[in-house]
C-alpha cells in the first residue's frame, strides 16, 4: 500500500482539516484518503506538485506548482515543517529542491 504526504492536514471523521481550522502540521496517513478543495494530500513523491504520473514526471511544472502554492501560502510549501514564523522562507525552496533531486522512486 503507498502511503500519502498529508503534510499540513489531519484527519477527523473522514475530514481533513488544515492547519487554518485547528489540524496540527505534519500528519502522515497510510489509508486512501478523499482529497476536498481545502487540503488536498500531496503524490506520494512530495516533489511532483502537479501531481502528473506521464513521464518525466518531475518537470518544470512541479516548480511553478511549488512557486504558485508558497506565493498563496499554502501548508503544502511548509517543505521543511518548520513552525517558527515565517514558516514559509528560503529553507522551503532549498527544501523543494532536495526532494526534486532526489527523485520520486
Amino acid at each position: 500500500m503507498n502511503s500519502l504526504d498529508v503534510r499540513g492536514c489531519q484527519i477527523i471523521a473522514g475530514y481533513i482539516a488544515p492547519p487554518e481550522e485547528g489540524g496540527p502540521v505534519g500528519v502522515f496517513v497510510t489509508f486512501a484518503l478523499i482529497p476536498n478543495s481545502t487540503c488536498v494530500p500531496a503524490a506520494a513523491c512530495y516533489a511532483n506538485c502537479d501531481g502528473s504520473t506521464v513521464s518525466p514526471v518531475l518537470n518544470a511544472n512541479d516548480f511553478l506548482c511549488f512557486l504558485e502554492r508558497f506565493a498563496e501560502g499554502a501548508s503544502y510549501a511548509n517543505c521543511d515543517g518548520s513552525t517558527t514564523p515565517p514558516v514559509l522562507n528560503a529553507n522551503d525552496f532549498q527544501c523543494f529542491m532536495n526532494s526534486y533531486y532526489a527523485g520520486c522512486s
